[in-house]
């Protein structure tokens, strides 16, 4: 069973926030972005996330980096138009590799974020369908791995090793 002593974690992190830790705003953030052990304030939560990052916290840095590609997936997953999906991925910093007659390959490395280790994305579109699928390179992180694995699944995406 997962311990959640939320009070005794504000009072920690309450100490923390006095000196001025980064870390402890990251995580007072996490528990308001979340509603853990405080009233659900997403707003107010990545206010506080963000300004630990700029503080020089590590979690917040690479928790703004999971929201955005987090954004990133989502958006995809709503977007039915061919047009609408070069243009959202191009935005992001996405180059366009290679097109088909029913296939875009987008290289990622500039886009979401290489901690993720996406390389790739294949976005290819059938009558009534669309795929996505996302490279990614073999030297990821097992967590990494298994928190997109996780989410793709969930978000009806597939990941594949990179090939080269």
């Amino acid at each position: 069973a997962v311990l959640t002593d939320y009070d005794r974690a504000l009072e920690l992190f309450d100490i923390g926030l006095l000196n001025q830790n980064a870390d402890a705003l990251f995580f007072v953030g996490v528990m308001k972005y979340y509603g853990l052990g405080l009233a659900k304030n997403e707003e107010e939560g990545l206010a506080d996330i963000t300004q630990a990052a700029e503080r020089g916290s590590v979690y917040a840095y690479e928790q703004l980096k999971r929201f955005l590609t987090e954004d990133a997936l989502d958006y995809l997953r709503g977007v039915h138009s061919r047009e609408d999906i070069k243009t959202y991925l191009l935005s992001i910093g996405a180059s366009l590799e290679g097109s088909e007659e029913s296939c875009d390959l987008y290289g990622l490395q500039s886009a979401l974020n290489s901690d993720y280790a996406l390389v790739r994305a294949k976005v290819c579109f059938g009558a009534a369908s669309r795929q996505i699928i996302f490279e990614y390179q073999k030297a990821i992180d097992p967590l990494y791995k298994s928190y997109l694995d996780n989410y793709m699944s969930l978000s009806g995406y597939s990941m594949i090793p990179i090939s080269n």
